[in-house]
């Protein structure tokens, strides 16, 4: 069942489940929805439309929910990479008509969900080398990235609970940096750096639970001046969406929950991906790129 678009005819376009147990809007009127301090008549999706708490502190489904029919797996479980990319995809509708855009995700587990949003919405894709710093008990859970030109995002909290020596700190540092500068040589070859400058990009990865790499790949792409900056991520913890929302201009996440462990626990089937993968999806998506008009309306676009 495809997830609807928000309307533009000042009709009502979504409900959402109050404390009073009833159904309104909490966050909009008229469509106004306030975007970092500015208020905004442009059909946007913010990520207060997707998800509501009922009284006892449940997720309750919302329109912008994607609702499964028969043999889908719950609302807060994905197959795998490719099942949450199309769930994804089908709440960035309105993004794929923003002239421009382009969708940079960060290796490794965010290409597989960039190529199926880029594919599927007939967006040019990239890749965003950010390297997390992870915790030497659990390395998939982050207190820091690195990120291309020395950019470094440490989280203080994090770090004074990772059990990582200082002393240890600069070592690990220097050894993202340099997995950093491998990463972009394997993946891009001699392949020039998409333009960022002036356009539209949607930042993408496979989850957030920290939001280190993500912060990591936000001080990257605003070096370099952009229009907008989108997140966009199948799950994500409560407070890191609020957090985030705060920092860019829009946040697409398919699923927003308080009960939070790690990304992994919402994906039946999460395995490691190769940089052999990374490549042969980027190589696919800018072949496809090279021979697709990318500037027509999304409805004028041959997407395969």
């Amino acid at each position: 069942m495809r997830v609807p678009s928000p309307r533009q005819d000042g009709g009502p376009h979504h409900a959402e489940l109050t404390s009073e147990g009833s159904t309104g809007c909490r966050n909009c009127e008229n469509h106004r929805v306030s975007q970092k301090g500015k208020t905004s008549t442009q059909p946007h999706i913010d990520v207060n439309l997707m998800w509501a708490w009922d009284m006892q502190g449940v997720l309750q489904r919302s329109p912008w929910h994607f609702e499964g029919g028969s043999g889908d797996l719950p609302m807060t479980t994905f197959k795998n990479r490719a099942h949450a990319a199309a769930l994804l995809a089908e709440q960035l509708q309105g993004f794929g008509e923003r002239h421009d855009a382009l969708v940079l995700a960060l290796p490794r587990g965010g290409v597989p969900i960039g190529y199926g949003i880029a594919m599927r919405l007939g967006l040019e894709l990239d890749v965003l080398v950010v390297r997390k710093l992870g915790f030497p008990s659990d390395p998939e859970r982050a207190f820091g990235a690195i990120a291309l030109g020395g950019v470094q995002v440490i989280d203080k909290e994090a770090f004074a609970t990772s059990g990582v020596d200082p002393t240890d700190l600069t070592l690990m540092i220097q050894r993202a940096a340099t997995e950093v500068a491998r990463r972009e040589a394997v993946y891009r070859g001699d392949r020039p750096p998409p333009r960022i400058h002036g356009r539209s990009v949607l930042l993408v990865d496979d989850g957030i639970a920290t939001g280190a790499t993500l912060q990591a790949g936000m001080e990257v792409v605003r070096r370099f001046r952009p229009r907008e900056i989108f997140i966009g991520v199948p799950v994500a913890p409560v407070p890191a969406v609020e957090r985030f929302r705060r920092e860019v201009d829009g946040v697409y996440v398919a699923h927003c929950t308080k009960e939070f462990r790690a990304v992994s626990q919402f994906y039946e089937t999460f395995s490691q991906v190769s940089d052999g993968e990374v490549c042969r999806l980027l190589r696919d998506a800018w072949g496809r790129h090279e021979k697709t008009e990318v500037y027509l309306p999304l409805s004028q676009r041959a997407v395969s």
